[in-house]
């Protein structure tokens, strides 16, 4: 496929918006959904965080993935201009660095949280039974978990911003 190409094109603006699309979402993640999931008690906060976790831990690989990729295409198929070679390189660099975040950063704090969410199975809606301490502990890990999901998604948007640079440079 040609660079000049209208699919080549297509190909770029896609790989831009669905990277920027799945940015956003992964950070509204810690802006709207982890806000409103420590408003919750406790043993519904951590189901519910088990739930949202699920869900976003198979949406968001793959789209990130695929625009790492296509970053990486677009790269070789200007190996011609080394500088916009080097933007589309750096943008699917940046899209992966959630790989090792996760893997890394938030591992422990998912473990943790899962295991609370485990205790706190059969304990229906309302937190009784759980005492002062581990109510704020759950909550505190909730929090921490949208904390580093933060960071988590600083490589995906400089990964969007870059290539966006580099399509429009």
């Amino acid at each position: 496929m040609s660079p000049q190409s209208s699919a080549f094109r297509n190909l770029q603006l896609s790989t831009v918006f669905v990277n920027t699309f799945a940015a956003g979402l992964n950070l509204s993640l810690s802006f709207f959904v982890i806000p409103r999931l420590l408003e919750s008690p406790t043993p519904l906060m951590l189901r519910q965080f088990k739930n949202m976790f699920r869900w976003s831990s198979r949406a968001f690989p793959l789209p990130v993935i695929a625009c790492a990729i296509s970053y990486w295409y677009m790269a070789y198929a200007f190996r011609h201009i080394p500088a916009k070679s080097r933007l589309f390189t750096a943008a699917g660099a940046l899209c992966v660095t959630i790989v090792p975040w996760t893997k890394f950063v938030i591992h422990d704090i998912n473990k943790k949280l899962f295991q609370k969410a485990e205790e706190t199975k059969d304990m229906g809606i309302m937190a009784v039974g759980l005492t002062q301490e581990e109510e704020e502990g759950a909550k505190y890990l909730v929090d921490q978990w949208g904390l580093w999901n933060l960071g988590r998604n600083v490589g995906v948007t400089l990964g969007s911003a870059l290539g966006l640079y580099a399509i429009t440079s």
